[in-house]
């Protein structure tokens, strides 16, 4: 049995919680009427950004159904990876993570869920990403995430994240159907392990999900997070599908996806009732209605 030790994470929480000792609460910065056109966000680099790296937008891009309404509501991103084994790239990371707390702050951001030190348990067909940790920040919109990635104080920082290399990263925005009705105070995870992260496939595009599927595992997160309430050993902390992707518009009209969604249609993050173990949800069919209509599933267990 492999454990990965993570070992950005604290250093990543402590820094979040140094945010909260000045008591602060930001909110998300509103909604610009008319931003969202057909369900796409767009916003422009700064010009200096543009004649340095060429690309000239940013676009967050909703999947086949998923309109501007989706789009102008919380999302969680979820960064589902490999952590790095080189020594430069993790301080690297270390140095990204460190500044970017602060400015996901400013903008009014939540954490749902942070990872630590995890456990393989669950690899099935070839649709998902392999990875071994999981960051599952909140935006407040589509729009407060891209104007903090195209802020001056994030591209900064950027580059410490961009340079790397990454075996395997996965990123898609989701809309959370389960878990975001009551949220931590920012810095705070909202889910706190041990727990279980489920991602799922069920739609053979690794690069979308369509909307008749995407319908239907809404209905069933909300069975299953109905069934895990009446049998009282695991709760549902979070569920989400995939609603969109983040684009960069190059200035000669080329559009390029960064890191991808890779197979993630649905994610899930199971935790347990005081003195139960979270794995023994596996050996249950609580969570049938949705592995059975998968076609890839992975899981990692956080301790």
């Amino acid at each position: 049995m492999r454990i990965n030790i993570v070992q950005t994470t604290c250093f990543l929480f402590l820094v979040f919680s140094s945010i909260a000792i000045q008591g602060c609460t930001v909110t998300p910065p509103p909604v610009t009427p008319g931003l969202c056109q057909d369900g796409v966000v767009s916003i422009d680099l700064p010009e200096t950004e543009q004649s340095a790296n060429g690309n000239a937008v940013i676009k967050i891009s909703g999947f086949d159904g998923v309109d501007c309404n989706i789009l102008e509501q919380p999302l969680a991103a979820v960064n589902w990876y490999i952590y790095p084994a080189n020594q430069a790239d993790i301080d690297s990371l270390a140095a990204y993570q460190a500044g970017v707390a602060p400015i996901l702050w400013s903008y009014g951001t939540r954490l749902l869920f942070n990872s630590g030190e995890t456990e393989p348990l669950i690899e099935t067909g070839t649709l998902l990403a392999p990875a071994d940790c999981i960051a599952l920040p909140l935006y407040g919109h589509a729009e407060a995430f891209a104007r903090m990635v195209t802020s001056q104080a994030f591209l900064d920082i950027a580059s410490l994240k961009i340079t790397v290399d990454f075996e395997s990263y996965s990123f898609v925005f989701q809309e959370c159907v389960v878990g975001c009705d009551t949220l931590a105070v920012f810095p705070l995870p909202n889910v706190r392990p041990p727990a279980i992260i489920f991602q799922i496939a069920v739609d053979d595009d690794p690069y979308g999900f369509g909307q008749e599927d995407r319908n239907n595992m809404r209905s069933e997160l909300m069975n299953v997070d109905r069934a895990f309430a009446a049998d009282g050993r695991y709760k549902l902390a979070y569920g989400g599908v995939s609603v969109a992707q983040k684009s960069s518009l190059m200035s000669d009209g080329t559009e390029i996806i960064g890191y991808r969604a890779n197979g993630i249609d649905v994610t899930l993050i199971v935790v347990p009732a005081i003195g139960t173990d979270v794995a023994g949800v596996l050996d249950t069919d609580l969570l049938a209605p949705l592995l059975n209509q998968a076609l890839s599933v992975a899981a990692i267990k956080v301790h």
